[in-house]
């Protein structure tokens, strides 16, 4: 995570993050639904990225004296996942509500 890290802003991988953190700032101010797709059920760098790019979001409306808070529905999509891991649905729920906890969506 960036934020914890000590790289360089000229590494490739922080470059990365910071435009994925842009996108997704953008994305969560102009639409209704985002949808995340990730290889795995529960993908922990997902969520802290959703959630600094939320910090990120309301800190910059904050200082351009927007008032609208916008919370876009998020829908987790999970491309390597047999039946099996359906079984524990609850605990997917779980682990995702703990890790997005503080949210502005949840």
């Amino acid at each position: 995570n960036l934020m914890y890290s000590h790289r360089s802003v000229d590494d490739p991988d922080t470059q990365i993050e910071i435009q994925s953190l842009q996108m997704l700032m953008f994305l969560q101010q102009v639409c209704h639904v985002i949808i995340v797709i990730s290889d795995w059920s529960v993908d922990p760098t997902i969520p802290n990225l959703i959630k600094t790019a939320e910090i990120l979001s309301a800190q910059s409306t904050e200082n351009n004296n927007i008032r609208e808070e916008r919370v876009p529905h998020m829908v987790f999509v999970y491309n390597f996942s047999d039946r099996s891991d359906f079984t524990h649905c609850d605990a997917h729920k779980r682990t995702l509500k703990t890790l997005l906890k503080h949210s502005a969506g949840s």
